[in-house]
C-alpha cells in the first residue's frame, strides 16, 4: 500500500498549494485521482483481508451479534442518510459462534450492498433463525431479484453485476464466502419472498443452545 499512499500525498500537495491555479477540469482530474486511489485502496484492503482469511486460524467464540450489527450500521450512517433507508431490526439474537472482527466484516458487506442495491428507497430487514446445529443470519432488502445464473455468480471474486448503480470492486462477497467457510458455515442468496433478495450465512450454534 506504500505506493498508494505516496500518490495519494503527491495529489494532496497538489491541491493544497497549487488549486488555485488549476482551471476546473483540471481541479476534477485530482479529484478523480483521489476517487481512483481511494477505490484501489480499498480493493487492495480486500485482498488483503482474503489472504489472512485463507491462512490464519481462529478460535471460534460466542458472538455479542447485536454490538456488531450496530458497529456496521454506524460505519454505513453516512450511506444510509443518502440512500433514506430503512432499516428493520430483530428484538434478540439467536447465540452463535465466530470470530468477530470477521463476522463484523460480513455484516458491513451485506448492509452495504443492500443500501447500494435496494430499491429506491431501500428497505432492508434483519433477523436470525435457528436451523439445526446452525443459526441463518439473513439480510433482505427490496432491489431487483437476482436471476439463477447471478445468484450462482454473485461470491465469484470481482463479480459486479450492477456496475451502473456503484462503483465497486467485486471483492466484498467473495470476502463473505471466504470468511463464512473458515468458520465452519456457509453463505446464499435467494429469492424474496415478497421480491428482493436475501443474502444469508451460517454459524454453529453456541454451546449453551447446541441440541442433542
Amino acid at each position: 500500500k506504500t505506493p498508494l499512499a505516496a500518490a495519494n500525498r503527491f495529489l494532496e500537495i497538489l491541491h493544497k498549494f497549487k488549486s488555485e491555479g488549476l482551471t476546473a477540469e483540471q481541479r476534477h482530474l485530482v479529484q478523480q485521482a483521489f476517487s481512483a486511489l481511494a477505490m484501489t485502496g480499498d480493493a487492495v484492503d480486500a485482498l488483503l483481508l482474503l489472504s489472512t482469511v485463507a491462512r490464519q486460524s481462529v478460535e471460534l467464540r460466542p458472538l455479542e451479534m447485536g454490538a456488531l450489527v450496530s458497529h456496521a450500521l454506524n460505519q454505513l450512517a453516512d450511506l444510509q442518510a443518502r440512500t433514506r433507508a430503512s432499516l428493520k431490526l430483530p428484538d434478540a439474537w439467536p447465540p452463535a459462534l465466530g470470530y468477530a472482527p470477521w463476522v463484523g466484516e460480513v455484516w458491513l458487506n451485506l448492509l452495504s450492498n443492500a443500501l447500494k442495491y435496494g430499491g429506491s428507497p431501500p428497505h432492508i430487514e434483519l433477523g436470525g433463525t435457528l436451523q439445526g446445529s446452525h443459526v441463518r443470519f439473513w439480510v433482505r432488502d427490496n432491489g431487483q431479484t437476482l436471476s439463477e445464473l447471478e445468484r450462482k455468480r454473485v461470491f465469484i471474486p470481482f463479480t459486479r453485476l450492477h456496475q451502473e448503480r456503484a462503483a465497486g470492486h467485486g471483492l466484498g462477497l467473495a470476502t463473505v464466502q471466504r470468511i463464512i467457510s473458515s468458520l465452519g458455515g456457509r453463505v446464499g442468496v435467494s429469492a424474496g419472498t415478497q421480491g428482493g433478495n436475501e443474502f444469508f450465512f451460517e454459524l454453529p450454534i453456541a454451546p449453551k443452545v447446541r441440541r442433542k
